[in-house]
């Protein structure tokens, strides 16, 4: 009898490790596969208020609005508009000579997760950037083909550097500032340079690589430019937006 009680004792100890160590298994395992699916989750809820506030953004620079705010949860996430990227546009006439260039300084409003992820409205595209690399979710306003290109440049910036963190649902808002409408001449074909100098290169060379407009494609390192020949008049429109995050 007492052999058989021990026997019992140690079945069930032994029952009960085995038990709880598969039980501390699941438990860590399926946390830390809930963390991943909540995390994965917020960024792709920000890609969505980003891809409103692009169209937010499209009613002033394309139909005339004067403001639009677009609402973004953060989620432990930080909201910034303080790091500058550029874009320069240069028409080259027939002789070779640069008869006008023009370079345009943007801040880029910017998701940054504690995952890596970044999801960027800039210039007019959303772009979701990881450490290795980006891509385009939502493509510029921008028409490279035919020989009478148009790019409207969305400029956004702010008067001072804007950055907010925390788990709050914060208002972004745009306000119309000024709208510049550059043209070429229509006499001889010009050549056209678009150049974009962003981290998020890799997004702007797939862009311009799947538009498939370009004569020229050259890239060097956060560099990328675009070349096309016999532009016979090109026009680009940038609207200033100012940013206010609230």
């Amino acid at each position: 009898m007492d052999n058989r009680a021990v026997s019992d004792v140690l079945g069930f100890i032994l029952i009960f490790s085995l038990i709880s160590v598969t039980i501390g298994i699941i438990y860590v395992s399926g946390i830390g596969g809930l963390d991943d699916t909540r995390d994965a989750e917020r960024v792709n809820n920000a890609e969505r208020a980003f891809d409103v506030m692009a169209h937010n953004i499209g009613d002033i620079t394309q139909h005339g609005v004067p403001s639009r705010a677009t609402e973004v949860r953060l989620d432990d996430a930080q909201l910034s508009v303080n790091k500058e990227v550029y874009v320069e546009y240069n028409f080259i006439n027939a002789s070779g000579m640069s008869e006008y260039a023009y370079n345009v300084s943007i801040k880029p409003i910017v998701y940054s997760s504690h995952t890596g992820t970044d999801i960027v409205y800039e210039g007019g595209a959303v772009i979701r950037a990881q450490p290795d690399t980006s891509r385009m979710v939502n493509e510029p306003a921008f028409i490279l083909d035919g020989d009478q290109p148009l790019v409207l440049l969305v400029r956004t910036w702010t008067p001072t550097n804007e950055d907010v963190g925390g788990s709050k649902t914060v208002r972004v808002r745009a306000i119309h500032d000024a709208t510049t409408l550059d043209k070429t001449g229509d006499k001889d074909p010009y050549q056209m340079w678009l150049n974009v100098t962003s981290p998020r290169s890799e997004a702007w060379e797939s862009y311009f690589s799947e538009d498939g407009s370009c004569d020229e494609l050259v890239v060097d390192g956060n560099h990328v430019s675009c070349r096309l020949d016999g532009v016979q008049k090109g026009a680009v429109t940038t609207v200033r937006t100012t940013i206010e995050i609230e």
